[in-house]
């Protein structure tokens, strides 16, 4: 499987299938695709309004935030964490609105003061 052929599979959920062989060859090619984990993370970071309003499912943020923490990569540890968007009130009512609309199941959203569940 070539380098893009893995990125391209790890980007979107089109076919509801999970690309277990994608993720392997992820895992077994581990300094070639964590340059481009990284990238594809600092980059989906700063476009959660993009991500949000596309259509299709787009994954490619979770796969990377999997990948590397299993192989331990310090350099991704304060990206999610530091430039993400801290969610506000207006945005879990929207994320709900939105799952309930779509009837898709919604997230457990940690309400303030609350303990998730």
């Amino acid at each position: 499987m070539e380098l893009q052929e893995i990125l391209s599979e790890l980007e979107y959920l089109d076919d509801g299938t999970f690309p277990r062989q994608a993720l392997e060859q992820a895992i077994a090619r581990r300094e070639e695709t964590t340059p481009h984990l990284l990238a594809s993370l600092e980059q989906d970071i700063g476009a959660i309004a993009t991500i949000i309003e596309d259509e299709r499912i787009y994954m490619a943020h979770l796969y990377a935030m999997y990948l590397l923490a299993q192989f331990r990569e310090p350099r991704a540890y304060p990206l999610p964490l530091f430039q993400a968007p801290k969610p506000s009130s207006d945005a879990r009512t929207f994320a709900r609105a939105e799952a309930a609309k779509s009837g898709r199941s919604a997230a457990v959203l940690p309400q303030k003061g609350r303990p998730v569940s």
